[in-house]
């Protein structure tokens, strides 16, 4: 495991739910990964790439930086589970760590120490 390949957020995706999101894509414009208490996981997600990259250029126009701004309501979007769906292929759930450190791997679990 080299640890440079981990910078930036979901560095430790697992490849069997990306395989998930894009079986569960079928007849819907996008796939959300969605917790039991309605939060979304927009950065783990699939997106239709002419429409979102049309629905972002509007929003840096109008000042909207929010990630939020990119869900179309027209859009028929597959919100798939993370208890129920996900967490059986990524039991402890690494595809939505917050990884911005090394440090990060190392506190959690994925990375040891070698000092």
């Amino acid at each position: 495991m080299d640890p440079e390949s981990y910078k930036g957020t979901g560095a430790c995706i697992n490849n069997s739910v990306i395989q998930l999101l894009i079986d569960e894509l079928d007849n819907f414009d996008c796939v959300i990964p969605k917790w039991d208490q309605d939060f979304l996981e927009p950065l783990f997600a699939i997106y239709p790439v002419n429409m979102t990259i049309e629905t972002a250029i509007k929003s840096i126009n109008s000042g909207n930086y929010k990630l939020r701004t990119l869900l179309n309501e027209n859009w028929n979007i597959n919100y798939l589970s993370v208890e129920n769906r996900i967490k059986p292929l990524d039991e402890k759930l690494i595809s939505f760590l917050n990884l911005n450190h090394l440090s990060d791997l190392e506190k959690n679990g994925i990375l040891q120490n070698k000092k």
